[in-house]
């Protein structure tokens, strides 16, 4: 299993040309590049790139060409992330997908009040 991230980077490079990120997700969860147990992982997987494009700007992996749809940047190539970059992306990625609901005394008196 891999990030969302790289699974959408892995999809758009076999594909070729622009892809929707439903199609993206479609495409990454038939080859079991992505596992998931949440109820809208499309939505996921657009907050993962369109958060990628945010954070890195022009040295993004994607692109947005239309509203939903994406491509890779052509200026975009693995090698000038180094390792430690990716690692402090797949650290945020996770952070992001937390779950945040309330346990233990706080989501008691959440409940509560």
């Amino acid at each position: 299993m891999t990030s969302f991230k790289l699974a959408a980077i892995k999809v758009l490079r076999d594909a070729k040309e622009p892809l929707h990120y439903k199609e993206i997700t479609k495409r990454a969860l038939e080859e079991a590049l992505i596992e998931t147990s949440g109820a809208t992982p499309e939505r996921t997987m657009n907050t993962q790139m369109a958060g990628d494009m945010k954070r890195r700007g022009a040295k993004s992996a994607f692109v947005r060409v239309q509203a939903g749809v994406y491509s890779l940047n052509p200026d975009y190539t693995e090698e000038k992330q180094n390792q430690e970059e990716i690692e402090e992306e797949v650290v945020q990625e996770s952070l992001e997908q937390i779950s945040t609901q309330y346990i233990g005394k706080a989501g008691e008196h959440l409940v509560v009040s």
